[in-house]
Formats: C-alpha cells, sequence, structure tokens
C-alpha cells in the first residue's frame, strides 16, 4: 500500500496513514482517472468558518468545491462538498472547527 500524498509505504491490508492524515490506496490499482462523485460536508454562512474548512481540506489535499445560494435573505448559505470517497476523513479532519 503507498499513501497518494506523502509516499509512504504500507503493509498489505493498512487502509489508514496516521503520517499524513490520509486514506491509503493499493499500489497496483489501475492509474486511470476516475471520476470523483461529490457530498456535502457542510453549510456555512460564516466567512472565517468557511475559510478555516477550505484551508484544512487544501492542507489534506481533499478535493472539494464549493455551492452557494446568494438568494438567501438573512446570509448566504454556502454547501461545501467533497469527494465522496474522502467524506470520512473530510469529517474528521474539520469537525473540530465547527462550533457546536
Amino acid at each position: 500500500m503507498l499513501c497518494p500524498y506523502c509516499q509512504s509505504e504500507f503493509k498489505e491490508g493498512v487502509t489508514y496513514c496516521k503520517r499524513c492524515d490520509s486514506t491509503l490506496i493499493d499500489e497496483d490499482e489501475d492509474d486511470s482517472v476516475e471520476e470523483d462523485e461529490f457530498v456535502p460536508l457542510l453549510e456555512v454562512t460564516n466567512s472565517d468558518l468557511f475559510s478555516k474548512v477550505t484551508e484544512e481540506l487544501e492542507e489534506a489535499k481533499i478535493p472539494w468545491f464549493v455551492q452557494s445560494d446568494p438568494s438567501q435573505s438573512s446570509a448566504p448559505v454556502a454547501t461545501i462538498h467533497v469527494a465522496s470517497r474522502r467524506f470520512d476523513e473530510a469529517k474528521r479532519r474539520t469537525s473540530a472547527l465547527v462550533p457546536v
């Protein structure tokens, strides 16, 4: 197994890189580029929270995009979507940033 981000090698069966907090891939996996499916991670109205969450996603190299609804009268709502294959990792990495 090979970490796709820090390139550390792991024994077969290990699925999580503790070094960089990422999901591991099999070195023998097909190298063809596969289109990601995206799922909603978080709705935000606060620009500071948006910045912190997206910085964390960028640092972890988790694919993301934002969809917003500017028609909201009180505060615009931005929904941050992440690649479904990295959702659990994204949730884990950003949960401490979100106020309860």
